[in-house]
């Protein structure tokens, strides 16, 4: 008679993965959504990484270059969104624009309720004075 219940066989134990796996897991699933193309879509992950110069293979996803780029991206949206928001017309405008909390909040505000999508990123103005034409995602022109 086998006298091992089963706590002692630890078969009541659910296996999970570490917080590392389920951010490798987000990165991809990420990169596997929005990736897009790099000549239809102006908005894609494809057009920043080759507007950065970024050489790695998007179907061998290393998690570092894959994070550092889906967050440049992110920061550049969020930057360019204030810059359209506030009319701000240069980096130089932007690093002296000191806001208050009240001020951010009403960005942010204003940016959530803007619908986005990339095929209406053509509509967006550029600045003229950047030297990098820019492609980001428009608001839908309803």
């Amino acid at each position: 008679m086998d006298d091992i219940n089963d706590m002692k066989h630890l078969t009541y134990v659910e296996e999970l993965s570490a917080l590392w796996h389920f951010a490798l897991n987000a990165t991809h699933m990420t990169m596997r959504l929005h990736f897009g193309n790099l000549v239809l879509d102006p908005g894609s992950l494809a057009r920043h990484k080759g507007l950065l110069n970024r050489t790695w293979d998007a179907e061998k996803l290393n998690y570092a270059d894959a994070k550092a780029l889906i967050r440049h991206s992110l920061i550049d949206q969020i930057l360019y969104e204030v810059m359209l928001k506030k009319n701000i017309r240069g980096w130089a405008d932007l690093a002296k624009w000191k806001p208050t909390l009240t001020e951010l909040k009403d960005v942010a505000h204003a940016c959530a309720l803007s619908p986005y999508t990339a095929i209406s990123a053509h509509s967006v103005p550029r600045f003229p004075r950047f030297k990098t034409v820019r492609y980001t995602l428009a608001p839908l022109p309803f």
